[in-house]
């Protein structure tokens, strides 16, 4: 977790990266965790589970998956291919609080950078109100 003051406001960052055979217990961890963090909010990181997961439902009440708040090309070919190289799948989110932001975009990286890693970078483009 890290703060930044972004425009005179403090937005707070959480960086994870869940087990997915722990994902329940994290979830509920994460969400006990967030009532005490003063928004803004940015989550971000491998979660592990696809987008229409149920044990991701509960962020639903705080966060938004910015893939989800923009329909640009890039942002349908992440939901589309997804984030893991080997499979079209999604595990790797920014999830925001959308009160306190707008998306401008989000995507994947350019093709001649996915090899990197086994998972393909995902980013967004956000700004905060």
């Amino acid at each position: 977790m890290g703060r930044m003051n972004i425009h005179g406001r403090a937005v707070t960052f959480i960086n994870l990266h869940f087990d997915h055979k722990e994902g329940a217990k994290q979830v509920q961890n994460v969400l006990r965790w967030l009532d005490d963090v003063t928004p803004p909010v940015v989550l971000i990181g491998d979660l592990n589970y696809r987008p229409d997961d149920p044990l991701l439902k509960p962020f639903e009440h705080r966060l938004t998956d910015t893939c989800q708040m923009v329909h640009t090309d890039l942002s349908r070919e992440a939901n589309v291919r997804g984030t893991l190289l080997k499979e079209n799948i999604r595990v790797d989110y920014i999830l925001v609080e959308p009160q306190f932001f707008t998306v401008q975009e989000a995507g994947l990286i350019p093709g001649s950078h996915r090899k990197v890693s086994d998972h393909i970078g995902y980013f967004a483009d956000v700004v905060l109100k």
